[in-house]
């Protein structure tokens, strides 16, 4: 009986104590806890929560987007391709393809080349923003020395990002052997000068410009390409009074060769070209020749000596024209008067630069700048020096130099008429 009074007594105390404990603290601790369960308060907590780190997977699954640049952007992915190997002779074509990764227009510029036998013969000329252009790049190998090579194409845009970039090509061109200069004369005497430029190998047996006075002597070897031995038979050079002096010798058998082209002082003024050709025993090759080429000018050299300004125009187009005369001797030389027969031709005299005190320049300024085009009769400009053995100049302006010029019309009259030198 005693054991269950003080049971009961226990759980009566129990529920006293619970049920009065509404202190403030209490109170405070149950509205806390009610708040945190609301879902307000849920969304609330979770905000502040620090944001949990991406996971690898993550980021790839969702990778960042980049912010579009302002203006028009170039991109090109591939800037050089590989055309392998291809006979010289051979024309390469390739198609580079480009981007614009901006928000404006991008308008490229015909494409440029540093050398005649590149070209672009057709590029996207506008490309909307997100769009691809592409850039066709042809090459021409004709007269190309075997072996490695590479050519470029200059590209300019309205780009923000990069308004100039290059886009390459380069291979291995094929013959029937290599040739390497091993001496040069004149290179020998530039060097001495204190220049340090080696002879271009594509230059071949090409000597350029050489003075009267001078000595043009240079020594090439001839070694085949690949494993297959080697026959060069030397033909007949033609044209056979050529002024070249030839000597070739085989120096390894079926592997190596020695070709010597010179022409002594004094060497006679003109251009002059020789062919020497080989017979080979290369099935792709037959036939190999390369051509010999030297300029000896006068003692006072116009460059150009005829104005070609329809072509010209067509592929450097531009508002002045420049005539360079240069003093290659020691009498002095000077441009006395100038006429034309085309009053609308804006020609001066530049003063004479102290760093080129034997050369002279002449400034043409053509009327309507780079759309300009000769009459089919074309003009002429005539220049007055005062050296008994150059006294006078005429300097034809055509259209095209293929084409011959047709008979000046009755109504205009060749007139010349006087320009005012300052």
């Amino acid at each position: 009986m005693m054991h269950r009074v003080v049971v009961l007594a226990l759980v009566v105390a129990s529920m006293t104590v619970m049920g009065c404990d509404q202190s403030p603290a209490s109170k405070e601790k149950k509205s806390s806890m009610a708040k945190a369960a609301s879902p307000k308060a849920a969304r609330s907590a979770a905000a502040q929560k620090p944001p949990a780190k991406s996971t690898q997977r993550d980021r790839a699954a969702n990778p960042p987007q980049p912010a579009t640049a302002s203006g028009p952007q170039w991109a090109c992915d591939q800037l050089l391709i590989d055309f392998g190997e291809v006979w010289e002779g051979e024309t390469v074509q390739r198609e580079f393809t480009f981007r614009n990764t901006g928000n404006a227009v991008l308008i490229v510029d015909k494409p440029t080349a540093h050398c005649s036998c590149s070209t672009a013969p057709n590029w996207t000329k506008e490309v909307p923003p997100g769009g691809t252009g592409v850039i066709s790049f042809q090459l021409e190998t004709k007269n190309k020395a075997a072996g490695l090579l590479h050519e470029r194409l200059n590209i300019k845009s309205n780009a923000t990002n990069k308004q100039t970039d290059h886009l390459w090509l380069k291979g291995v061109i094929r013959d029937a052997c290599l040739l390497e200069i091993m001496f040069d004369a004149q290179y020998e005497k530039e060097l001495a000068a204190g220049g340090d430029k080696p002879p271009r190998k594509k230059q071949k047996v090409s000597f350029g410009k050489a003075l009267p006075n001078e000595r043009v002597h240079r020594v090439i070897k001839l070694t085949k390409m690949g494993g297959q031995p080697l026959s060069l038979m030397m033909l007949p050079i033609i044209p056979t009074n050529t002024p070249f002096k030839i000597d070739f010798r085989e120096t390894k058998p079926m592997e190596e060769f020695e070709l010597t082209v010179s022409m002594d002082p004094p060497l006679p003024v003109g251009r002059h070209r020789a062919r020497i050709r080989f017979k080979t025993n290369v099935p792709e090759r037959p036939m190999y020749q390369l051509w010999a080429y030297l300029h000896v000018p006068p003692r006072v050299e116009i460059q150009p000596d005829l104005l070609i300004l329809g072509t010209a125009q067509d592929k450097y187009p531009r508002d002045t024209w420049q005539i360079r005369f240069t003093n290659h001797g020691e009498t002095p030389f000077e441009i006395v008067s100038i006429a034309t027969s085309e009053p609308r031709y804006d020609i001066s005299l530049k003063p004479r630069d102290p760093a080129r005190p034997k050369m002279l320049i002449i400034l043409i300024g053509v009327p309507g700048g780079a759309d300009y085009r000769p009459p089919p009769y074309g003009e002429v400009i005539e220049i007055k020096t005062n050296d008994p053995e150059f006294p006078k100049y005429r300097l034809t302006v055509r259209r095209d130099a293929r084409r011959p010029l047709t008979p000046r019309p009755a109504d205009k009259p060749l007139v010349m008429n006087p320009v005012e030198l300052q």
